[in-house]
């Protein structure tokens, strides 16, 4: 599989049953926090070749961020277009919950874990993401509150 050929762009993600994001979310997070060396992000690399020809190798390292994406490669790894689809909303609702547009009411940052109200998540699965990727954050905001 090309993992070129499979990209899906931003505008493009594939929307995803509420319960499917939530879960998968949910899974990646409990298996970014294993130390686990299957999710060791250092026991894997990345190549990539400049339009001269010269191939560089990245090398990952060993953060929550890293390990939180590789447990999303590894849960949609027969799937390239959701793991982007995923990836892209996941991106966007990160954008959006550090933007401050988000009342108490559906985000709180808490000491050891933040709270994301259910219906930021059923929206996220499916909202729209714009061509640069993202959310329009107005728009996200009318229709959570649509749902109230």
């Amino acid at each position: 599989m090309n993992m070129i050929d499979d990209f899906v762009k931003p505008a493009d993600a594939l929307a995803f049953d509420p319960l499917e994001f939530q879960t998968t979310l949910q899974t990646a997070f409990e298996q970014s926090a294993s130390k686990a060396e299957v999710w060791d992000p250092t026991k894997r690399s990345l190549l990539l070749q400049d339009d001269d020809g010269k191939v560089t190798r990245i090398q990952f390292t060993d953060c929550l961020e890293n390990r939180f994406g590789f447990a999303v490669v590894e849960h949609y790894r027969d799937n390239r277009p959701k793991y982007y689809s995923f990836m892209h909303r996941w991106f966007a609702l990160h954008d959006l919950l550090h933007s401050g547009l988000l009342t108490d009411r559906w985000f709180h940052r808490g000491k050891e874990a933040d709270m994301i109200d259910d219906r930021v998540l059923a929206v996220a699965a499916a909202f729209p993401i714009q061509e640069e990727g993202g959310f329009d954050h107005r728009a996200f905001v009318t229709e959570l509150e649509k749902g109230q």
